[in-house]
C-alpha cells in the first residue's frame, strides 16, 4: 500500500471578510491572512478534532474569530484625538476658549461631543452664541466691540456660574426626523 495522500481544497467563504483564506484536509485546515496588497503577516494551522464538516466548520470559525478578536481602541491615546482641533493661535491670547472649544474629552476621560460657537453682526452689535452640545445649554453675548464680545467668552466658558440657558433647541428643531414629512 502506498503513501496516505489528503485532497487539499479551498473553503470559499466571505464570512471571515477580505484577506482571510481557508484551506482543509480531512483532518485540518489552514488560515493565511493577507493584507490588502497580498502580503500574509499571519497563519494558522489546526488540526480538526470534531467530526462532520459542519462542526469543522465552526471549529474554524471560533480559530479564525479568536485570532482576529478585536480590542477597542483608546481614543484618548490616539494622537491628536484628545482634541477636536489644534487649539494653538487660539490659546495664547484666549486660553480657556480654546479648552472649551477642542477638548474632546473630559477630565475622567469620557469622549466629549464639540461644541460650537457661532460669531456674528447685527444691529450695530457683534453677536456671539456658545453651544454646549453635550449639556444641552446656549449662552448668548453681545457687545459693539469685536474684542469684548470674544473676552466675554472667555471670561464665562468655563464658569458655572456665567449666564447659560437649557437650549430648548438643542435636539428637536431643525433636524429631520424619519417617516414625517
Amino acid at each position: 500500500m502506498g503513501p496516505r495522500t489528503q485532497s487539499v481544497r479551498e473553503w470559499k467563504t466571505s464570512n471571515f471578510g477580505p484577506g482571510v483564506r481557508v484551506f482543509v484536509t480531512p483532518d485540518s485546515a489552514g488560515v493565511f491572512f493577507t493584507s490588502r496588497r497580498g502580503f500574509q503577516y499571519a497563519d494558522l494551522h489546526l488540526p480538526l478534532l470534531s467530526v462532520g464538516a459542519d462542526p469543522q466548520k465552526l471549529e474554524i470559525a471560533h480559530a479564525v474569530w479568536r485570532y482576529r478578536a478585536m480590542k477597542k481602541k483608546d481614543r484618548l491615546k490616539t494622537p491628536g484625538a484628545g482634541l477636536h482641533a489644534s487649539p494653538d493661535l487660539l490659546k495664547g491670547k484666549w486660553p480657556k476658549l480654546a479648552e472649551w472649544l477642542t477638548s474632546a474629552a473630559y477630565d475622567d476621560g469620557t469622549p466629549r461631543e464639540a461644541p460650537t460657537l457661532t460669531l456674528w453682526c447685527s444691529g450695530g452689535l457683534w453677536r456671539l452664541t456658545l453651544k454646549d452640545r453635550a449639556d444641552g445649554m446656549v449662552m448668548w453675548l453681545s457687545s459693539e466691540k469685536l474684542l469684548e464680545v470674544i473676552t466675554l467668552a472667555e471670561q464665562y466658558c468655563l464658569e458655572e456660574e456665567a449666564p447659560w440657558r437649557v437650549d430648548d433647541y438643542s435636539n428637536d428643531h431643525g433636524k429631520r426626523k424619519k417617516g414625517l414629512r
